[in-house]
């Protein structure tokens, strides 16, 4: 019988559809590991239920951008209970605020339960743009609600680690660094770029202008007189307005320029849409690691994004792409200018891509680690 038969895992995420995304294999893996899995998220969908028949899912309306002092402590009262109620092992808390929530509810409860956060990013508070006040607001509530002994952390990138670090929360045994979410290696398989047609610069992303959809926009304008007709850039990923940084829709179709610069809104065909391009370009401030320059360095494509955090960990300067400061667009034109003209240099870059990714960011790596660190957390605390 497996060791950790009878253990239970709970993940407590503030949306369902990012926790699909990102965490949905860890957790079937946990399964197969012999823990009964749990997720509170911030509402149910039967499709996905169908997809994860063995992981119980159950619903706390986590507000990601919600503030009212009431309804926050409702939602922290209403996780507490479910804590209280499945008892579980281990809670894994993923983003900010069940980050917050899930580690504060966890201070009530007189039971030896591991507490995991993935810091999955620091988002909109951390991007250099919004008020200092908010910035201070988190780092004050992080000190307060984590109970550090009994916490581990799980960073995606140093930057992140740097910000724990100085509120203290970090000791020499209680984190652990993870490259993303990883990609399935053998769904997202290396792909030849087209070779015939206009040459075609992605960027995959939510709409949001902390992803430099704004700087890219303007250096696809400088382009424009030279290279129209040769290139174009497609934008894929819906509108979040639950994010402060979010574009709104007028915004977005103000900036197309047919057959040109078009954003395309959402899709669940990304793979399809790497597969017919033939440069990739996320201009973000700052990221955890992403996930989408990932699956196009699975693919096999180029990349060009900045030297924030997150994103510069994806990208061997001129090796497998470029990073750029970021908010340069002067400098974000010039580096794709550089791989449309040299299609040499962008499949020699996009084969560095697959290989990077095959070395540091598979879907195997990043299950295999999680398991080790329940493990580990369950022998040893």
């Amino acid at each position: 019988m497996n060791k950790l038969t009878s253990k239970k895992i709970l993940y407590v995420t503030n949306n369902l559809y990012f926790f699909q995304n990102h965490f949905a294999k860890v957790a079937q893996a946990s399964v197969r590991e012999g823990f009964n899995v749990f997720v509170i998220s911030d509402r149910l969908d039967l499709e996905i239920e169908k997809k994860l028949p063995k992981i119980k899912f159950l619903c706390v309306p986590i507000n990601r951008s919600g503030i009212n002092p009431v309804n926050e402590l409702i939602t922290i009262w209403k996780i507490y209970l479910l804590i209280l109620e499945l008892s579980p092992n281990i809670i894994h808390n993923i983003t900010i605020k069940p980050i917050l929530y899930g580690s504060f509810a966890t201070r009530f409860i007189n039971k030896p339960i591991q507490i995991i956060n993935s810091v999955t990013g620091l988002g909109y508070a951390f991007t250099g743009q919004n008020s200092p006040f908010l910035k201070k607001t988190i780092e004050i509530l992080l000190t307060l609600f984590i109970p550090s002994k009994r916490a581990h952390f799980i960073f995606l990138n140093k930057h992140d680690f740097e910000v724990y670090r100085e509120l203290r929360l970090i000791n020499p045994s209680n984190y652990t660094f993870i490259k993303g979410s990883g990609v399935d290696s053998f769904d997202y398989l290396e792909h030849s770029p087209p070779k015939q047609g206009k040459i075609k610069i992605v960027c995959t992303a939510r709409m949001l202008k902390d992803k430099g959809i704004i700087e890219l926009n303007r250096a696809s304008k400088r382009m424009y007189k030279t290279y129209n007709g040769k290139i174009e850039f497609h934008l894929y990923g819906g509108i979040d307005l639950d994010n402060p940084a979010s574009l709104q829709e007028r915004e977005l179709l103000e900036m197309n320029i047919n057959n040109y610069f078009e954003w395309k809104g959402y899709t669940n065909k990304i793979k399809d849409v790497l597969k017919n391009c033939h440069i990739y370009c996320l201009p973000s401030y700052r990221e955890g690691l992403p996930k989408s320059i990932v699956e196009a360095m699975a693919i096999g494509r180029p990349i060009v994004t900045t030297n924030s955090p997150g994103c510069e960990d994806c990208v061997v300067e001129a090796k497998n792409g470029f990073k750029v400061p970021i908010k340069d667009t002067n400098l974000l034109q010039e580096k794709l200018i550089l791989l449309i003209e040299d299609k040499i240099l962008r499949e020699k870059m996009g084969q560095e891509s697959r290989k990077y990714f095959e070395k540091e960011f598979t879907l195997e790596q990043v299950v295999q680690q999680h398991m080790q660190l329940y493990n580990n957390l369950l022998i040893f605390g």
